[in-house]
């Protein structure tokens, strides 16, 4: 099962984040699938920069799918993104 949160940032661009046993993953039309944690991978490194440690102690905090897509919530709201669809998926 996981949990995919869909963005919209900026007005116009959508992106996508999927919550599925604990990996997070970032999607969008320009970059493609990107890994985000626990291991984040080369591409968005250079377009997030590293988690600070409060991001990874939150992460580590986070026991379930719903509080690690709250979690993910509570990040794209700081950079304005706006929450347009959750759902689950199998």
């Amino acid at each position: 099962m996981a949990i995919r949160l869909v963005f919209l940032a900026g007005g116009r661009s959508l992106f996508m984040i999927v919550v599925r046993n604990r990996d997070i993953f970032y999607n969008d039309v320009t970059n493609g699938v990107q890994q985000l944690y626990p291991n984040q991978s080369a591409k968005a490194l250079s377009l997030f920069g590293p988690p600070t440690p409060e991001e990874i102690e939150e992460y580590n905090m986070c026991k379930t799918e719903d509080e690690l897509a709250a979690f993910c919530i509570r990040d794209a709201k700081k950079s304005h993104a706006k929450l347009i669809k959750k759902e689950t998926v199998k």
